[in-house]
């Protein structure tokens, strides 16, 4: 893996990783048939390897997380929650959102996508379109006054 693709890795990416990792493990595994202690230490390495790359997406996802989160103005959960966090022993690099803090994250993203959506649609409904309806029977009035002013 490249430097630049050891700090974000996308589905697609991921998915071609996996397949690399999962036809080299197939054949060393072929390699190593009958020697049961090479064997081992194959999988254990194919595992870590394996580890290390979900561990490199979940970052991804993360990252992709709480940058839609920052824009949004919403906080992320503390370090200090361990429910939230993986990797916070730096076994897999930087730490990551766990499921329960990736959830937690997308409820906030989205309550704070449906607030804002209902802040527009009270501008809308409470002030402008009030304004236009006035604005257009005034204009209405109006031309009917100079209809009447102007047959006169």
């Amino acid at each position: 893996m490249s430097q630049m693709r050891k700090l974000y890795l996308s589905k697609n990416d991921f998915k071609e990783e996996l397949a690399q990792l999962d036809a080299e493990w197939h054949r060393r595994k072929e390699e190593c048939a009958g020697d049961d202690a090479k064997l081992k230490l194959t999988n254990d390495e194919m595992m870590s390897r394996f580890r290390e790359l979900a561990g490199l997406r979940e970052r991804s996802k993360s990252v992709g997380l709480l940058s839609e989160a920052r824009e949004l103005d919403i906080g992320f959960p503390m370090v200090t929650d361990t429910d939230s966090w993986m990797g916070l022993d730096g076994a897999f690099g930087l730490p990551f959102l766990s499921p329960t803090g990736s959830l937690k994250v997308r409820r906030a993203v989205d309550e704070e996508k449906v607030r804002r959506r209902e802040v527009k649609a009270w501008w809308w409904k409470i002030v402008i379109i009030p304004a236009l309806t006035a604005l257009i029977g005034l204009v209405g009035a109006v031309t009917g006054l100079v209809a009447v002013l102007h047959s006169k």
